[in-house]
């Protein structure tokens, strides 16, 4: 079984937009799993499921705390523009 924290990106850009959807994939932290990943979502208009394992999460310093940091801004700007 392979752990890992996969993203709903076509959700966001459904339902917030492709403006929002790209500045929470702008605000993820540096993970080069992730960022590959992220590069792909950009070009194809945010529609996919990224993902990211939690082992490669915790190779990186700060990337978790950086990712539930992103989410935070992603749910506090949804709050806001309601």
């Amino acid at each position: 079984m392979k752990e890992e924290l996969a993203f709903s990106f076509g959700s966001l850009t459904h339902h917030l937009g492709l403006d929002r959807a790209t500045a929470f994939a702008k605000s993820l932290p540096a993970v080069p799993e992730l960022e590959k990943k992220l590069e792909t979502q950009r070009q194809k208009g945010y529609k996919g499921w990224p993902s990211v394992s939690l082992s490669a999460l915790a190779a990186e310093p700060g990337a978790l705390e950086g990712i539930l940091a992103a989410i935070q801004e992603l749910v506090d700007g949804r709050e806001a523009a309601v």
